[in-house]
């Protein structure tokens, strides 16, 4: 009997096998309204690639217009005020120095300086809050990718919160697949 020896060495050994699985991108984002409003315009549907930063939608700016607009105008009046009481408080105190006005006027003009001063910081942060909102009258992709899902159409009056979009990047993704324990040592 004539019996051949071979050697053994490593080797890769081909073992194929299917399975399924679930692909998705590593990064999503809902995007919702920030403000209450009516949705003016919408430039993008299911499946559209965005850039980050792209307008998605626009609401009707008009009243967050006149917002901004009452805010300035505020503004500039406690700006005004602020200036006269400051003007007011300094020229009785000159006066008070001079022994013509009580100490009484002076503090009397000194708490109208600083109730100005209060009104200004109060006109400047509602003229912030102004500009805030009028911004949030568009509303960008926070990431680049694709448009996963539109939730609302244009017309559509939206409170806070409510979802408006779903995009994904997909220039990373993972796979989720379920495998026996039998194929885990093939992998």
């Amino acid at each position: 009997v004539e019996v051949e020896l071979l050697s053994a060495h490593p080797q890769d050994i081909a073992e194929n096998f299917e399975v399924g699985g679930l692909l998705e991108a590593e990064e999503t984002a809902i995007i919702t309204a920030e403000i209450n409003g009516t949705i003016l315009e919408q430039k993008f549907r299911d499946g559209d690639r965005v850039s980050k930063g792209t307008i998605l939608l626009r609401f009707d700016p008009e009243l967050f217009s006149l917002n901004l607009d009452a805010a300035d105008a505020n503004l500039r009046k406690a700006e005004v005020n602020l200036a006269n009481s400051k003007n007011e408080y300094e020229r009785r105190r000159k006066l008070q120095q001079e022994g013509f006005l009580s100490t009484e006027e002076v503090d009397q003009a000194y708490r109208l300086f600083r109730s100005a001063e209060a009104d200004f910081e109060v006109a400047k942060a509602n003229r912030k809050q102004a500009a805030r909102e009028m911004r949030k009258t568009e509303v960008r992709s926070p990431l680049p990718g694709i448009i996963v899902s539109r939730y609302r159409e244009m017309g559509e009056q939206v409170p806070p919160g409510t979802p408006l979009f779903k995009v994904a990047d997909i220039r990373r993704l993972r796979i989720t697949v379920g495998v026996s324990e039998e194929q885990v040592l093939y992998i």
